[in-house]
Formats: structure tokens, sequence, C-alpha cells
């Protein structure tokens, strides 16, 4: 097999953890067509679009074996009458035009759509819904979504943004619902790469650089540690602004903002957090089995990327008054390589709920002596002799898609307004089946607000918070501030941690003239322990003849 230096790249763009978000305002008075067609709409990457969905576990027998549908796992499979094995992934697994043009080429669309796509669960629990309009599209960033006029991207070309579509494919005869929203994971900046695929395509190379080159130590989380609280800001955001998005999209036709609930979905582990949770597996041997993670770098992904990920995800809803679900904890006990998982289960209470890394039987030898770097994507499976994307890897199979799809049905049916809400295997009949998953109360975010009776700012304004001490140590905080003022460029403002580490959060700029807006939230990096004092500072660098009020500030530890 011919090696270039493409497989990183490849296997970032493809094991993106495109989350679920899903977007919910407080319950309307009126819907936009009383009566009209009940309508749900899914936006995002492929986490929402369900890449990965045909698979029911990881059984690895190949096509032409005696058993060429993988022990049955694989939902594209069908034998023909003399014996022999054919794969329609484009029929039985994904909306065809969303799989590949015909001839097996890649077409411009190659979404991945799966008939088990999340939001169709919706659908199956509660017939009333009569339309899905699911837009979400593997990879896909937020700027994919936004409409052109608002600085969005098309995707692929001659593919519109996300909210091109829905403009498309709804009107005022319909009566939308639910927007579900699951993008962001993919806007995360590490290195020169973007996108949570980044992340594992790095801990895959830890992985394999320590088992086959000796003397080898490094972790994936050296490399990411320093830079991934700023990288997640821009999710932030981006979210923000995608929410703002769909409330005037869905306005401009015929559907009033507050004539539907959004709900943003977060995004679930998808490898084993504490040591004691792998299988009895060696670490050394994990390659065998498909999730070639180190220990210590999947504990580290999971606390201080997927866990941060929800957090920033969850303070956008917040801000923007809609719905948020954790999904962190969702496959908990179906994750790969987990104690009491089975390849070749013969039901989803005893499968993993995730596909594992599927590129044939290449051995890990073979890529850490070529630095870990193969052909494209589409290349990739055809010299495997697979009939699918190996792009498929590291995303919800068919029970995860299931999973997520049951926890926002729950969440559809059983609360109401902007309600936030973490999911979790259990719920009312077999236990870890994915047909019963139940919601609980989100974790708990600290945050520390102040109201200052004096709100005049000086030269400087000088306030101060404590944080408790038992608040977990975090990777970041998010300072939001009200403050009212008619020339925000004289304004400078500082914030020290307890530790003596001075934040700048706005620089002094005389040429901006501009009154301060709605805006004022910061995210930053920040590693040490949050307990102890804050200090926040503010500068007017000329009171002369404009003057203004800090209203409030508040400090949230993510």
């Amino acid at each position: 097999m011919r090696i270039n230096k493409k497989w990183c790249s490849s296997l970032a763009a493809s094991a993106v953890l495109a989350g679920a978000a899903v977007t919910g305002l407080l319950p309307a008075t009126a819907s936009a067509a009383e009566g009209g067609t009940p309508t749900i709409i899914q936006l995002g990457d492929s986490f929402s679009s369900g890449e990965g969905g045909g698979w029911k576990g990881n059984a690895s027998t190949r096509a032409g074996s005696s058993q060429g549908d993988r022990e049955g796992t694989d939902m594209a499979a069908r034998q023909k009458t003399d014996g022999s094995w054919q794969y329609r992934p484009e029929q039985y697994v994904y909306e065809e035009s969303t799989y590949r043009e015909n001839g097996g080429h890649w077409g411009q669309n190659p979404c991945h759509r799966a008939l088990s796509a999340p939001i169709q669960w919706v659908q199956q629990k509660s017939p009333e819904i009569t339309k899905v309009v699911n837009v979400a599209c593997s990879g896909a960033k937020s700027v994919n979504v936004w409409k052109p006029e608002n600085g969005g991207v098309e995707q692929h070309s001659g593919l519109k943004t996300q909210l091109q579509q829905v403009a498309d494919r709804v009107n005022s005869t319909d009566d939308v619902k639910l927007v579900a929203i699951g993008v962001g994971g993919n806007d995360m900046r590490v290195g020169d790469e973007t996108g949570f695929g980044a992340v594992v395509a790095q801990c895959i190379k830890a992985y394999l650089f320590q088992h086959n080159l000796p003397g080898y130590a490094g972790f994936c989380k050296d490399t990411f540690e320093g830079e991934i609280g700023e990288s997640i800001s821009s999710v932030y955001y981006n979210t923000l602004k995608t929410i703002d998005g769909v409330r005037s999209t869905l306005a401009s036709r015929g559907q009033p903002v507050g004539s539907y609930r959004i709900v943003l979905l977060g995004y679930p582990s998808i490898t084993p957090t504490d040591s004691s949770d792998w299988s009895t597996v060696n670490e050394s041997t994990q390659w065998d089995e498909r999730c070639p993670i180190r220990r210590t770098d999947s504990t580290w992904v999971n606390n201080h990327v997927v866990t941060r990920l929800n957090n920033v995800l969850r303070s956008a809803a917040t801000g923007q008054a809609v719905g948020f679900i954790d999904m962190r904890d969702a496959f908990a006990g179906h994750r790969l390589c987990e104690s009491n998982t089975f390849r070749s289960p013969s039901s989803a209470n005893q499968a993993e709920w995730v596909r594992y890394l599927d590129i044939g039987n290449v051995s890990p030898e073979h890529f850490a002596a070529q630095n870990l770097t193969t052909t494209s994507g589409e290349d990739l499976s055809e010299d495997l002799a697979s009939h699918r994307h190996f792009s498929e890897s590291f995303h919800p199979n068919h029970w995860g898609q299931q999973a997520i799809g049951d926890c926002l049905s729950e969440y559809w049916k059983n609360t109401t307004g902007n309600t936030h809400r973490r999911c979790f295997v259990g719920g009312v009949g077999p236990l870890n089946n994915p047909d019963n998953m139940a919601l609980g109360t989100a974790p708990a975010q600290s945050t520390v607000t102040d109201v200052p009776a004096n709100k005049h700012i000086g030269n400087p304004t000088v306030r101060q918070v404590t944080v408790p001490d038992a608040v977990p140590a975090g990777h970041y905080f998010q300072f939001s501030t009200n403050i009212t003022h008619p020339r925000k460029g004289q304004l400078q403002i500082d914030l020290v941690s307890p530790n003596g580490t001075t934040h700048r959060l706005k620089q002094y700029n005389p040429g901006d003239t501009g009154a301060w807006g709605t805006g004022g939230e910061f995210i930053r990096s920040y590693t040490s322990d949050p307990s102890g004092t804050w200090t926040l500072r503010i500068y007017d660098q000329d009171q002369t003849t404009y003057n203004g009020t800090l209203n409030s500030w508040s400090l949230r530890n993510f």
C-alpha cells in the first residue's frame, strides 16, 4: 500500500466528534401554523448526521468469508441467492444522496446522513411528528451552518450551507416543534489541525510510537494541554451565532421565535475514563482491539476535552436561553474496549456503542515505520477492500445513534422550556439498552456573581470574588460582565487569578469609539486550582467626557 503524509489529517477529518446540539426556547403560546405539519429539524456534524450508524457491533469478519455480514453486525450487507454478499450502505444505512455517487466515487454531498440518525429516533417515538428535516453533515463546522451573508461557507462545492437548506425545506405551513443543533466539536483548533479528530489522531500516533518505537514516552495530552482552553473558546462564540442564525432563518420562513424549542446536544466520551473501566486486555495489544489510545490519554481527553466541550456548549445555551443535554456519560458501560462489552454481541446490552478504528489488517508496526501516514480516506477504503469509508471510525454505531436519539426523544417528551439535563444509561425497562436512556440533573457549574453597590467605573475600579475550595480544578474559566459605557475603547480590563497571574481581557483602544455592547464574555486558559480570591481591575483611561458603570460581573469555572 502506498504511504504518504495525508493520514493524520484524513483521520482528523473523519474522527470528529461532530457533536450534536439542539436548541430549545420557552414554550410558545402560538406556533407558526396551528394544525400545520409537525416538524423537527437537525443541524450539525457527524454526531448529528449519523456517521457510523450502520454497525451493530465491531465484529472483524471480512467481506467474502462465510460470514460476510461480519457476524450480523453489518447492516449494509445482504446475501444473494447464490450465497455471495453485496453491500448497499447507500440503501440500508445512509440517505442515498448523502453517501456517494454511482460508480463508487465520493460525490458533492458525502454528509453520511444515516437512516438511524438521532433525530430519526425522535420521530419513531413520537408518531405525531410527520416531517423530519435533517441537514447535518459529517465534518461540518459552525461556519458550514451559517448563511453566506452571515459568514457561512459551503462545506462541499455546490452544497448549500445548512441554514440555506433549512430555508429551502421549511415554510409557513409547517409547525416546527424542535430544532436540534449538534455542532462545535470541529471548530476547535489544535496545532495546525481543527476538530476533535485532530486530538484523536494525535492520541493514536502517541500510542503507536509508544508501543512500536523503543524509548518513546510522549502522550497526546502533552501536545494539546497548553492550548485546548483557548481553542474551545471559539466553540462558545460560534454557538451563540448559530442559535441567532436558526432564529432569524426560521422567522423568515414563518416560524416565530418562541413557537418551537431549541436544544443543544453535547458530546459523549468514546473510550473509558478510569483505568478500572477498561477491559482486561493489555494496553500493548489494544491495536488488535482497534482502540489504540493510551489509557492516560483517554482519561485526559474525557476530562479536559469532552467535559470542557460539554460545559462550553452549556454555557452558550445559558447565554441564549435554550435547552441543553450533557452527553458525556451517555455511553458509559459501552465505550470502546470497556469492560463487560463484546465485539460480536447478541444484543445491544453487551455491545460497544462506538465504531472501532476500521483500517483492515494493517499492522501497527507498518504505520509506525511509515511515520503514521497513509493515503487519503477514499483510497484507504479501496486499498483495504472495504465497502465503507474509514471515516466511520470512532463514531457512534447503530446502538450509539439510538442512545443519543433516545436521549433527545426523552428530552422532547418529558421536559419543557430551556431545561438543561444530562443523559445516561438506564431508565425504565432493560438496563444497558439504548432504547431506555434516562435524563438526570445536569452537572453543577460553579458561577460566582458580583453586583457592586457603587457602580461608577473609576480608574481603576477594583472588585474581588472568592471561588470556594470545593470547586474542582478547571482547564479554563469564563468571565462575563454587564457594563454600560458609551466609549468602550476607553476601557482596559484585567483579571488576576488566585496565584497572581494577570489575564489581560481587554486592551485600551482609543480608536474604538463605539459603545459597550451586550457582549463581554471572555474565555481563558487556567490550569491551576481556581479556588481562592480573583481580582477584577477595570481602567477607564479618560473620564473627562464619557463615564460608565459596572452593573455586575461573574466568573464561571469549567
